[in-house]
């Protein structure tokens, strides 16, 4: 008798912990799948595109504004390697530098183009670490891209004015000068030194003023702050 009630007891005492363990999990659970709903609704709503690649460059997961920005649907990148979406000038630069990569354990501003579903590329810059295993072993990486296309054109528009402002001030047929604050040399022009005979590391940082005629310095009473200002 009392080893059936010793069994008895021993089987509700398990039965306790059988619930206290399940009542547990059951939290556990919940507490998971809410993280799982936030990490899901951050990842969608994330105004930056992320990526995630294996060891081997090959896209583990990609999120809705990756997607949006280069065209695609999720079917059609995941599985597939990084390269096959990058121009080929900057292929080169990632075979060259994920291994390195990986290695460091970051990255920051990598400038990449990245080619959209029609054919156009865009102009990025990437940012990206690496998650290790609890072994200490290469997990994945988690990169994200910010689109500067529109900051490159108008970098190269900017570059090709200046250019064509410099081959202008240089090839016309006249003296042209550019002074500061303080009436110093900035820029001449080539027919400006080929008229007055200098060399242009002679001139510039020069005061302008030195380079006028007594006749003409007394025309400019004010002298090197009037000459600032013409």
């Amino acid at each position: 008798m009392k080893d059936n009630k010793t069994s008895y007891e021993y089987i509700l005492k398990e039965n306790r912990k059988l619930k206290n363990e399940i009542s547990r999990l059951s939290e556990e659970c919940k507490l998971f799948k809410e993280n799982d709903r936030k990490y899901n609704e951050l990842f969608g709503k994330m105004p930056l595109a992320y990526q995630s690649l294996d060891e081997d460059g090959f896209l583990i997961e990609v999120n809705p504004c990756w997607l949006r920005i280069l065209g695609y649907v999720n079917e059609e990148v995941i599985g597939k390697n990084f390269s096959e979406f990058l121009h080929p000038d900057s292929k080169p630069t990632f075979r060259k530098n994920y291994p390195r990569f990986k290695q460091q354990g970051s990255i920051y501003d990598v400038s990449l183009k990245l080619r959209r579903k029609d054919g156009s590329y865009l102009d990025v810059l990437i940012d990206g670490m690496i998650s290790y295993a609890q072994d200490g072993r290469f997990k994945q990486t988690h990169c994200m891209f910010r689109d500067i296309t529109k900051l490159s054109q108008i970098t190269k528009k900017l570059k090709e004015s200046e250019e064509n402002y410099r081959n202008i001030y240089n090839n016309t047929p006249v003296m042209l000068h550019s002074i500061n604050r303080e009436g110093k040399l900035i820029s001449v022009s080539d027919y400006w030194l080929e008229i007055m005979g200098y060399k242009r590391e002679e001139v510039i940082g020069k005061p302008s003023i030195d380079f006028l005629t007594e006749e003409s310095r007394k025309a400019y009473p004010f002298g090197h702050r009037h000459l600032a200002h013409l």
